[in-house]
């Protein structure tokens, strides 16, 4: 499980927020009714405890959710990369560069 540390803010906080991120849209298109209900459930309630959260990442995960929102963040991490071609090789390069890698860095 990532940190507060290593995501920049804290677990959950999205969910809390009843934020609709790109795992969560694609989980709940790839959901039965069960984790449809679920998740929807959760969302809805105004305190998400740790748990719920816990349970919540394992939904996810099994339902394809993170590793698609990998796989985006990652062809658009090469899309960047590559429009960065044209550049000749510079410090402010090098840091867009590192850049775009930070950002697929993150766990979940």
């Amino acid at each position: 499980t990532a940190t507060a540390d290593q995501l920049g803010k804290n677990p959950g906080a999205d969910m809390r927020e009843g934020k609709l991120t790109l795992p969560l849209i694609y989980s709940l298109e790839k959901a039965d009714a069960l984790d449809r209900e679920w998740i929807l459930a959760a969302m809805a309630r105004p305190q998400f405890d740790q748990e719920e959260f816990e349970s919540l990442k394992t939904r996810l995960i099994r339902l394809g959710g993170i590793e698609y929102t990998n796989k985006r963040a990652l062809a658009h991490v090469q899309l960047a990369r590559a429009a960065l071609d044209i550049f000749p090789q510079s410090p402010s390069k090098y840091l867009l560069e590192l850049i775009a890698d930070y950002s697929i860095l993150r766990k979940v």
